[in-house]
């Protein structure tokens, strides 16, 4: 549903997660950590469950498939997606 749309921060930077499917797979994982990157996914711990983000626009730039957003943005495991600014 694009609206009201999901949404994280990374660095301090609005992310508004554009396309994403969750992972039914059970996990301890602490919310927003980052457990897998792939060219076309990134995989973050949510909750009980994982979910695959595909899509996704970084504040003031256009929505890109995550291939794209990784160009800019070298991403690894363990680093962490946030709820707040910081």
């Amino acid at each position: 549903t694009p609206w009201p749309g999901g949404f994280t921060y990374l660095d301090n930077k609005l992310i508004k997660i554009k396309e994403c499917r969750p992972i039914d797979k059970a996990t301890d994982v602490t919310g927003g950590t980052i457990t897998d990157v792939t060219k076309d996914e990134i995989i973050v711990g949510c909750s009980n469950s994982l979910l695959a983000i595909s899509r996704l626009q970084s504040e003031g730039k256009k929505e890109m498939p995550v291939r794209d957003f990784l160009l800019g943005h070298p991403l690894k495991c363990g680093m962490c997606f946030t709820n707040t600014q910081v």
